[in-house]
């Protein structure tokens, strides 16, 4: 893992275009396509370019699995005490599956996006709409990893929103910026309707 966290911060994250429909301004993330707008905590470095320049979502294959939309991480080290990383990933909706059990799809969601064992299960609201929020410790000897991820599902997509840290308070800590999320038009900044 601190191989593939170097290299991406190594990269360049200006030599890849950030598409105008997803973007960080005036430190609030938007995606116009998915109608909804996030604000990060600070002291994060935003890596999104530099991993989707590594490979991102995509297996060798070629088929993507999932869009990592944002990535950020408080530095290289994933070691490190301190160290915090976000994220937001969205997941094709299989076609296939019953769209009536958004919930219970979305936390088999969770468990994709952490791994790791719940230590906590549950529903919650946020801006209108309904998420399945989970939260994970997932043992990486001689660490504990801590995760909070929040999923919902938004224009036939799963869109997921995850928070990690080496101490369960560090990920608790940045976790409550899932309080910052809004979903409506975003061209008329109107964020108070929870439209799918």
């Amino acid at each position: 893992m601190n191989l593939i966290l170097a290299f991406v911060l190594a990269s360049s994250a200006n030599n890849v275009p950030r598409s105008r429909e997803t973007q960080i301004r005036h430190g609030v993330y938007t995606s116009a396509d998915l109608g909804f707008s996030f604000t990060p905590p600070s002291g994060l470095r935003d890596l999104t370019a530099a991993v989707n320049q590594a490979g991102g979502g995509s297996p060798a294959n070629g088929r993507s699995r999932f869009e990592v939309l944002l990535w950020m991480a408080s530095g290289p080290d994933d070691t490190a005490p301190d160290w915090l990383s976000l994220g937001i990933e969205t997941y094709r909706r299989g076609r296939d599956r019953d769209s009536s059990d958004d919930l219970t799809a979305s936390f088999i969601t969770n468990y994709a996006v952490a791994g790791g064992m719940a230590t906590e299960r549950k529903v919650v609201r946020l801006s209108g709409l309904d998420f399945a929020m989970t939260r994970v410790e997932r043992k990486e000897p001689p660490l504990t990893k801590y995760a909070v991820v929040y999923t919902t599902v938004r224009k036939e997509k799963f869109l997921s929103f995850w928070f990690s840290g080496n101490t369960r308070e560090g990920a608790e800590k940045i976790a409550q910026s899932i309080n910052s999320v809004r979903f409506g038009n975003l061209g008329h900044r109107d964020f108070s309707a929870a439209r799918r």
